[in-house]
């Protein structure tokens, strides 16, 4: 998990064919992002973990797990 320069949240991604192997960038950088507010949509209702209205001590604002689902791919 990173913060951005807008200081939202975005997480990056590496690949590896082990645990000890050579980790090669995926998705590494604020521009090309694994997960943002801006590549990520939310089912009806769901609140968006990218939240504005978010304050207080990070270490105790409220979390939900979620499950990613690509939508945009051919494979």
């Amino acid at each position: 998990m990173a913060t951005g320069s807008d200081w939202r949240r975005y997480f990056r991604a590496w690949t590896a064919d082990s645990l000890s192997g050579a980790w090669t960038p995926l998705a590494d950088t604020e521009a090309n992002a694994f997960i943002r507010s801006n590549n990520v949509t939310f089912a009806g209702g769901q609140p968006a973990w990218t939240s504005d209205s978010a304050s207080g001590d990070y270490s105790q604002l409220p979390w939900h797990l979620g499950l990613l689902t690509r939508t945009n791919s051919s494979c």
